[in-house]
């Protein structure tokens, strides 16, 4: 693909984006993205057929840019405690309106919604993979099941993201409470 056709992709899901954020999915059309991207709705048409099939891009892109990030910084990290803590920082840290995800999942086809959780499964994926290695080096006693084990880390992390994106003059004590909350569910021997 050449440079010139990759940056009008990438303004199309710009401006699809921003148009879903203050329109809402249902209200946004193809001449709408067209308008909004600065060209006609045939050059839109030449790289995507409707609005599901930019969000679909937006999202694979997304996700690919988070789950290889979330590796580089999991495998820079030494120890499975690190690798945990390194995937809420980012997590965390990264908490903003702008990456809150649009709730658009219930408008999009079974295809989509399929794309978004196969990244889901790999996300998640990585926190089992930190945690079983926590549980074998003996970083981690739990005694728990290492799937409700991997859920119930996720679900500490995603509690950090909320409270990040309400109150983000507070993300590095609501770090500190995170990697708390993860010491405590994982038994680690210092907690």
């Amino acid at each position: 693909m050449s440079k010139h056709k990759a940056r009008q992709k990438l303004k199309i899901i710009k401006a699809a984006m921003e148009l879903i954020q203050v329109e809402g999915m249902s209200r946004v059309n193809m001449s709408k993205v067209a308008e909004a991207a600065g060209m006609t709705r045939q050059t839109l048409y030449n790289h995507f057929t409707d609005v599901e099939n930019i969000i679909t891009k937006a999202l694979d892109m997304h996700g690919k840019a988070m789950l290889e990030h979330l590796q580089v910084v999991m495998a820079e990290a030494e120890g499975a405690s690190a690798k945990l803590h390194a995937f809420a920082d980012f997590q965390v840290s990264s908490a903003s309106a702008e990456h809150e995800t649009v709730s658009f999942e219930a408008s999009l086809s079974a295809n989509a919604r399929d794309r978004i959780a196969a990244h889901e499964r790999a996300v998640i994926g990585l926190l089992e993979k930190a945690t079983s290695e926590g549980l074998k080096s003996g970083d981690f006693t739990s005694e728990i099941d290492l799937v409700i084990l991997t859920d119930l880390v996720q679900g500490v992390i995603k509690g950090g993201v909320a409270s990040a994106l309400r109150r983000p003059a507070q993300k590095s004590e609501i770090l500190e409470s995170v990697y708390i909350a993860l010491g405590a569910i994982l038994q680690e021997p210092n907690n």
